[in-house]
């Protein structure tokens, strides 16, 4: 608006003829704040220019990059069974053996333990009441021993299993175990299932 004012103003005081140099003078004033003004606005264009042409250098060097790196490995890529876990044999609906040997290899490596199945807190009315089992693979230790995706398992030798501390307890004690029981819930219902060693 004020660059149409002096242009109109400079017209006007030439065409008109008067000796108006008090309106010619603001008029030259009014155009050279604008010219200042635009110089201002060029000056912030072409930093925010400047932003913009880094981010998207940045981006690209991101883009470049990520495009060299090999994806992570999803969990069933990682794991893949040594050997399935033939020596847990079911002896009944809810009754189990495994061999010592078999219990201690998964207990020296964890690997059928970490990659059998994924296993995240379960909570109830906001408290912990297990740990919930998703994606169990049927040669895991969890799917030789019948349990299913959606299962909790919340006891194990009467321990609840409220906090990974419990878990770390009883991992400790396993070596020396001779029997576990296991208390799962599975859809609303308690399951309970008996693994000996032999």
């Amino acid at each position: 608006m004020k660059a149409w004012r002096a242009v109109a103003m400079l017209a006007v005081v030439s065409l008109v003829g008067c000796g108006g140099s008090h309106e010619l003078n603001r008029a030259r004033e009014d155009a050279d704040a604008l010219r200042a003004e635009n110089a201002a606005l060029k000056a912030k264009v072409s930093a925010l220019e400047g932003q913009v042409a880094s981010v998207t250098k940045e981006r690209d060097e991101l883009r470049t990059a990520a495009a060299r790196t090999p994806p992570s490995p999803t969990v069933e890529q990682a794991y893949t069974a040594p050997s399935k876990v033939s020596s847990i044999r079911a002896v009944g609906e809810n009754a189990y053996e495994i061999s010592r040997a078999e219990l201690d290899k998964e207990l020296e490596t964890l690997d059928g333990l970490k990659y059998g199945a994924r296993v995240v807190p379960a909570f109830k009315d906001g408290l912990p009441v297990g740990f919930k089992l998703f994606s169990v693979r049927s040669d895991s230790v969890y799917g030789q021993l019948g349990m299913q995706s959606g299962d909790v398992i919340r006891r194990v030798n009467g321990v609840d299993l409220t906090s990974p501390d419990k878990a770390l307890e009883l991992y400790s004690k396993a070596k020396d175990a001779s029997r576990f029981e296991l208390e799962l819930e599975r859809s609303g219902a308690s399951i309970r299932k008996v693994c000996t060693v032999r």
